[in-house]
This record gives C-alpha cells, structure tokens and sequence, in this order.
C-alpha cells in the first residue's frame, strides 16, 4: 500500500473526475428540462420543500466523495487495476457499471422497503417533491 500522500492524490484525482462528468451530464440535462418537450411532460410541479435542495447537494457531495475514496482505496491497494486510457475503454466502463448501478440501486431500493430495513429508507419518502435527477 502506497503513502497518504499518495493516496489523497488519488482520491482527489477521481473525486474531480467524478464532479466534472456529473457536471457534464447534469448541465445536460439541465439543457434539456428547459425545453418545451421535457417541460409538457414534467412529473413533480411542487417546490422543494425548505431544505430540501441543500440536504440532497450534500448527500450527493457525500456520496461522490465516498465513491473516489473507495475507489481509491481499492486501486492502492490492488483490488482493482486502473486500465488503459482511451475512449474505448471509457465508454465500456461507463456502461457496464452504470448498467451495475442501476440493477444494484433496483435490488437494495425494494431490501429498502421491506419491514426489517424500512426505518432506514423512511427520509426517503418524506421529500415535497423531487427533481427528475437527484442523489441516490
């Protein structure tokens, strides 16, 4: 295992990856919930609740530095290997994990809301009205 030093760098290096291609795809999608297509055909018309937008930045800022630290950690220590730069390899990376994301946010959402775990997931149904993206 590598130095602190060396594994700030590493943590701060993914963190700033992670931030610019959320702002990438955020300022996207921003873009586009302001066209008349997406706007005819808006879910949520109720303001944030107080608080709300605040508590949700930070659990998304939570969970992005989180995922570089574990990243990190994981690289250092051998458990995961960085590949080849390219923009091949980005796209396959992007895509398979993301496909990942998705089934494993589907699974441990529905464990969330079974009896036993409910009263961890329950601040989740308390929000006035959510954005079409928001932190998981």
């Amino acid at each position: 295992m590598e130095s602190l030093p060396s594994l700030l760098e590493s943590v701060a290096r993914l963190l700033l990856t992670q931030v610019g291609l959320m702002f990438v795809i955020l300022g996207g999608a921003w873009l586009f919930l302001r066209t008349g297509f997406a706007q005819r055909r808006r879910v949520y018309r109720l303001p944030f609740g107080q608080g709300q937008l605040s508590s949700e930045l930070r659990a998304g800022l939570f969970v992005l530095v989180y995922s570089a630290a574990t990243m990190a950690l994981q690289v250092r220590s051998g458990h995961m290997r960085m590949g080849e730069a390219g923009l091949g390899n980005t796209l396959v990376t992007f895509t398979v994990l993301f496909v990942f994301n998705e089934v494993w946010f589907y699974v441990s959402h529905r464990a969330l809301h079974s009896p036993a775990l409910y009263f961890i997931h329950a601040q989740h149904h308390t929000a006035r009205g959510k954005p079409p993206i928001q932190p998981r």
